[in-house]
């Protein structure tokens, strides 16, 4: 696995959040992509969140942890498992009811109004878990009126409460204005890609990330041969104990 030197989106958003307009409207194109490749392969990720949404070391997105993943689910064959993260689930998945990928966009919308206002749109410390699923999937989301009018729109797309419509919402989400300017076929490159003028999100990688190093350099019995070496030689990263063994 390649190492990731951004850290995950929810020490992100501690530090950041609210996120300016165009970092906003980057990341969240960027998640799309990775969540539409993923449903093209029928593929609900079921347990989207900020700390299973890593940046690179440029703050670029990678979707991970598919541990509760559901495979070859569309809309004539759906799932009813109650998996995912409490605060992040679709109301069709806490009550058990039959649902496929609009799930995952429910998930996705309260990620995106966290990127947006530093907060969870349901959420107070006072709340346990029965307090905030009545409010989750009885009232809509509070909405601030200074809020970017798209942004706006997009939101209650995305968190709208009824599964069937929701999946009617979202079905040419990349033609909604709050995505203006952005080119989807560049998005979908990736920034390795030679022509990509994407610019970094983040200008270094975030200060609180482990010293990776410490874990990995710890002297080996037997260094690595050449041979095995050569299955990491693309690797974006090696500690600096395993490059004093390679000099």
């Amino acid at each position: 696995m390649e190492f990731l030197g951004g850290g995950d989106l929810e020490k992100f958003i501690r530090v950041s959040a609210p996120l300016d307009e165009e970092t906003l409207r980057r990341l969240t194109a960027e998640i799309l992509c990775g969540l539409q490749h993923l449903h093209s392969l029928q593929i609900v990720h079921r347990d989207l969140k900020p700390e299973n949404i890593l940046l690179d070391n440029a703050g670029h997105v990678k979707i991970a942890d598919f541990g509760l993943s559901a495979m070859c689910v569309n809309e004539c064959y759906r799932v009813t498992s109650w998996v995912g993260t409490p605060g992040y689930m679709a109301p069709e998945v806490y009550y058990q009811s039959p649902y496929y990928y609009p799930a995952d966009y429910f998930s996705f919308g309260i990620i995106v109004y966290e990127m947006a206002l530093g907060e969870h749109p349901y959420y107070t410390e006072q709340e346990n878990e029965e307090q905030l699923v009545a409010r989750m999937y009885t009232m809509p989301p509070y909405l601030p009126w200074y809020l970017d009018f798209y942004l706006h729109e997009l939101l209650r797309r995305l968190l709208c409460l009824d599964q069937e419509q929701r999946a009617y919402e979202v079905c040419n989400l990349r033609s909604h204005p709050f995505f203006k300017g952005i080119d989807w076929e560049e998005i979908e490159e990736g920034p390795s890609h030679v022509q990509s003028t994407l610019e970094p999100i983040l200008e270094q990688p975030l200060q609180e990330i482990i010293e990776v190093d410490t874990f990995l350099s710890k002297d080996l019995e037997m260094p690595i041969d050449s041979l095995d070496q050569e299955y990491f030689k693309d690797f974006t990263y090696i500690s600096e104990g395993m490059k004093a063994r390679q000099a």
